[in-house]
C-alpha cells in the first residue's frame, strides 16, 4: 500500500509490538503501544507476559481511543497474526478507523514506530535488566512514556516535544532567554537517571 502522511494529530496511528527481556536477559515481556504518526506521542501503552492475542490488542487499540477521546482515521500495523485476525480488523471497523499495513518491502512505512522502539530500549536498558515481575516493567515503561511524551524533544518535531507537537504549542527552542537571568536546571522523572527533564530557573 502507498505511504499516509498524517495531516494532523491522531488522524494516522500505529501499532505494534517489541520483545522486552528483564531479569538479567532471563524473563521476557511484550510492550505494545500505539503512536500517533503526527506527533509521535505515545497514545497508549501495554506490556503482556507472551505474544499478545487479538482481544488484547483490540483492548490496547481501544484503551488509545479513550485517552485521546477519539479514533484515529488509520491505524498501521504490520501483519502479525493478531492484526490479521478477523477479530481484531473487525473492531477497528466498528470504530470507523481504516487499518492499513506497512508495505511489504519497505522497512521507511513503519520506521517511525520503529525508530520510536529503539529509543525505548536505549532509555531503559538498565534498569529494564534489574526487572522480574510484569508489573515492575509495566511501571518502567509507563514512567517512560510520560517523559517521552512531555520532556523529550524531537529534531523531526522542530525541537517540540510530542505534547507540543499535538496541542500546536510552541517549541522549546522559541523560549529563549533575552538575558542571562536563567539556568538550566535538570530533575528526574520518578527519580529514575535516565529520564531527565529540564527546565529554566531564574538565577538568584
Amino acid at each position: 500500500e502507498r505511504l499516509l502522511h498524517a495531516l494532523r494529530p491522531h488522524h494516522v496511528w500505529f501499532l505494534d509490538v517489541t520483545l522486552v527481556r528483564g531479569l538479567l536477559g532471563l524473563v521476557e515481556f511484550r510492550v505494545a503501544a500505539v503512536v500517533d504518526a503526527f506527533s509521535r506521542t505515545v497514545v497508549a501503552i501495554g506490556v503482556a507476559e507472551r505474544e499478545p492475542t487479538a482481544a488484547w490488542m483490540a483492548r490496547l487499540f481501544q484503551r488509545a481511543v479513550r485517552c485521546a477521546g477519539q479514533a484515529p482515521r488509520h491505524v498501521i500495523t504490520d501483519r502479525g497474526v493478531q492484526f490479521t485476525a478477523k477479530s481484531f480488523s473487525a473492531r477497528v471497523r466498528r470504530a470507523g478507523v481504516r487499518q492499513r499495513f506497512g508495505a511489504i518491502g519497505s522497512p521507511d512505512s513503519i520506521a517511525l514506530i520503529e525508530r520510536m522502539w529503539r529509543s525505548m530500549k536505549e532509555e531503559i536498558a538498565g534498569s529494564a535488566l534489574l526487572f522480574a515481575t510484569q508489573h515492575e516493567i509495566e511501571a518502567l515503561v509507563g514512567r517512560w512514556a510520560v517523559w517521552f511524551n512531555g520532556h523529550r524533544p524531537h529534531q523531526a518535531l522542530a525541537g517540540q516535544t510530542p505534547d507540543e507537537a499535538r496541542a500546536g504549542t510552541p517549541t522549546r527552542r522559541a523560549c529563549r532567554p533575552t538575558a542571562p537571568r536563567y539556568r538550566l536546571e535538570c530533575d528526574h522523572l520518578g527519580g529514575d537517571p535516565k529520564l531527565p527533564v529540564y527546565r529554566l530557573g531564574r538565577v538568584a
